[in-house]
Order: structure tokens, then sequence, then C-alpha cells
């Protein structure tokens, strides 16, 4: 006869943990590469690292830098767009807001807040300087190039530009009746007419009755900028990637030298995926070879299962290793 003695209820059930999932992703050998550089970032590597190789003409005079080879080159270029680590231009911008914030003296403060202007003065730059590269580059074919030059203006005109006016404005306006006694004293002169950087009229932003309130309130309006533009420099990054593999795989008219270098970086891929394996494979020589210790084979599932008698049951025989029908999720 039924008996309900033991009857248990309110089971949670789960999809449960395979030996795999408990391992933690940072322990794994791939989290850290040996040679974790994609292509893009080889390539523009290659671009800083020419700015420092001074090119000699054939006179032996000193005539530039070799990286002026590299930027005739519009995929090079891309390259040090879609490469820019944003992540570590933000912590370079709070490591300097926090150097403001730590400044106890007013000479201190005011090299900090010239440090904070300067810096984003320099991503506009960036964004300046790469339009005048792409420019720079003359092709009978430059369809690509004139997307990216479009892009880079449409950019500048639609966001960067106001951004721009609005730094020169706080910069000016530092000068101003109420604010610091002087201007923070940056020079603009390398931006051209696109940016329309030419009189800006000066706007204070350091208002308060104290110094720390008029700090206080000139970095959140001098934070708002600063984000504005590295929203841009982030669209800039993942709206040229395409860009970049446009340029890789459909041009046909590197020049020599560009297309050698790309191809070696290329070709660089191979091996890098063999060095990205030395970790992988030391650790499996030692735990195995060494230490003699393998991974433990799959182990069944057990439960305990209570079981009820159908109503029109009175009783039954449950013979031992007899196999259950899993219905479901159950």
């Amino acid at each position: 006869m039924k008996d309900p003695v033991n009857k248990v209820s309110n089971f949670k059930f789960g999809t449960g943990t395979t030996q795999y999932q408990r391992l933690h992703p940072a322990l794994l050998p791939e989290n850290a590469p040996i040679h974790g550089m994609s292509l893009s970032e080889l390539m523009a590597y290659s671009v800083a690292y020419s700015q420092n190789l001074v090119y000699y003409n054939e006179k032996n005079q000193p005539d530039g830098y070799w990286s002026d080879f590299l930027l005739s080159d519009i995929s090079f270029i891309l390259s040090t767009i879609i490469s820019l680590n944003l992540e570590k231009l933000d912590l370079e911008f709070n490591e300097h807001v926090s150097r403001f914030y730590r400044a106890n003296q007013k000479v201190q403060r005011l090299e900090a807040t010239e440090t904070i202007f300067e810096f984003i003065k320099g991503m506009a730059l960036r964004l300046n300087t790469w339009r005048q590269q792409v420019n720079a580059i003359s092709l009978p074919n430059s369809d690509i190039e004139y997307q990216v030059a479009f892009e880079l203006e449409s950019i500048i005109q639609s966001q960067a530009g106001e951004d721009l006016r609005k730094l020169i404005s706080y910069d000016l306006g530092a000068g101003a009746k109420g604010g610091l006694g002087s201007a923070v004293g940056l020079s603009y002169k390398e931006f051209g007419e696109i940016w329309e950087s030419e009189g800006v009229a000066p706007v204070n932003i350091f208002l308060g009755d104290r110094m720390e309130e008029q700090y206080n309130r000139a970095m959140a309006n001098i934070r708002l900028v600063y984000r504005s533009f590295l929203n841009t420099l982030t669209y800039a990054k993942f709206n040229f990637e395409p860009y970049f593999q446009q340029a890789l795989l459909q041009k046909s008219d590197h020049k020599p030298h560009a297309a050698l270098l790309m191809a070696f970086l290329s070709t660089l891929d191979k091996a890098q995926g063999d060095l990205n394996h030395v970790s992988d494979r030391y650790l499996k020589f030692y735990y195995e070879n060494y230490l003699q210790l393998f991974p433990a084979t799959s182990v069944p599932d057990t439960a305990h299962l209570c079981f009820d008698l159908a109503d029109h049951v009175d009783s039954m025989l449950l013979r031992k290793g007899a196999k259950l029908q899993s219905e479901g999720t159950n």
C-alpha cells in the first residue's frame, strides 16, 4: 500500500557545473598570450617605431623619418586609428585629474589644469593628424581614401569641432574677471579652418566664492568635454575597422615597400600562434610528464530519488539496477 512517509518536496534543480566550468578563465594560458598583438596593432607599432628612425637621403643628410613611407598608405593610417588604446587613454586622464585634486598649492593646481587642457587638446590633434595624413595621399584610384577623409571631416564638423571650441573658450575664460587671473595659454594654431577655432569667445567656468568651489565647477565642465572627445575617438576606432579590412583585401595599388611589410606581418600570424601555445605545452609537460598528474576521468552524475505509487497501484517491486527514463528537464 501507499506510504507517503519521507516524501520530499521543494527540490531545486539546476544544470550543474562541469569540471571545466570550475576552472577560472584567468588561469587559462590563452588568457595571457605571449604575443597577443593583432595585425592592425603590429602595423600601428611599425608606424610608431618608424617615427624614431631618421631617414638619410643620397647625400647622407637627415631628410625626415621612415614613418613618411608607411603613412603614404591608407592601411597604415587606419591601423593607427583602430589600434588606439582607449582604456589607456582613460587611465591617463584619470591620473591627471587625481594629480589635480592632490595638489595643495595654487601653483600646482594651475600646472595640473594646464596638463589636463593639453591632454584634451592632444585628443583633438589625433583627429586633425589623421585627416592631414589621409589628405596627403594622392592616388589615381583613391575611393577608400576619399571615404575615410569624408568620414573624418564629418566627425570634426559634427562634434569634435564644437568640443575644441569649448576647450578654447574655457582656456581663454580662465583669464576673465573672477577666474584664475590668467588664461591657460595653450596654442591652437595647428588646427585648420575646418575646426573654426578662430575668434572663439571666452567662457569663465571657474565660478565660485572659494578657490575649491571654482576648481570643482570647472572640472565638471572639463570632464564633459573630455568625455565627448573620448566618445568621438571610440566611434572612430570602431567605425574605421571595415575600411581597414577593405584596404587590406581590396586595394591593389599598395606601394611595394608597404605591401612587403604588410605581407611579412600577415605571415607572422603563424609564428605568433606557435609562440602563444608555448605556455599550454609547458603546463601539459610539467603536470603530465614531470608530476605524472592527469585530468580526472568523467564521473556519472548520481541522484537520490523518491517514489510515490500511483493511486490505482497498491504495491510494486523496483528491482536493483532498473533504468529510469527522464522527461523534460527533470
